[in-house]
């Protein structure tokens, strides 16, 4: 634990603790990589290291059956990667139409998505002295267009079909 009479220096260490961040997806300043919180974390993580290797092959189970069904899905450019990625995240990019438009379709068939990084990281406060907006176009752009689709590691094939049939539904559907 962490005691001092200046709460906002309390809070400041607090930030550095989540790397920075001061919303959810916006970082203030460089992270402090590899902080490990406590002890508890740790032994919480030392066993879950043991599921490691089952897990990140179910999510690339998930994965490959997203990735069948947007492969030639118009608008849609799914996160294909090497067969060694871990897929802790799937991302799409909404080429056509818009990804918040897609975001609230899905919400109201029950479906939950994120964005994770709404923000470039050259655009981060944390990072403003190193670039200006419009100093990284490719990135700024796909900023605009990722959205996080759910993968986890007790998701199952059926459920990764419902969730990918209803992208394909909205994309099929004239984008409403």
């Amino acid at each position: 634990a962490l005691y001092n009479a200046a709460l906002s220096a309390g809070r400041e260490v607090g930030k550095l603790l989540v790397n920075g961040m001061i919303s959810g997806v916006v970082s203030r300043r460089g992270a402090l990589e590899g902080v490990m919180r406590d002890t508890i974390q740790a032994a919480v993580l030392r066993v879950k290291l043991r599921h490691l290797d089952t897990w990140t092959r179910h999510r690339r189970e998930i994965a490959s059956c997203y990735n069948d069904i947007f492969r030639n899905l118009s608008g849609i450019v799914p996160q294909e990667r090497s067969k060694q990625h871990a897929y802790h995240i799937y991302a799409i990019r909404v080429e056509e139409g818009n990804p918040k438009d897609l975001s609230r379709y899905l919400s109201a068939q029950g479906i939950q998505t994120a964005v994770r990084y709404p923000l470039p990281m050259h655009l981060q406060p944390g990072f403003h002295s190193f670039s200006r907006e419009g100093g990284f176009p490719v990135a700024e752009a796909w900023c605009q267009q990722v959205l996080n689709l759910p993968i986890y590691e007790t998701m199952n094939p059926a459920q990764a079909a419902w969730v990918a049939q209803a992208v394909k539904d909205w994309v099929e559907d004239g984008r409403p």
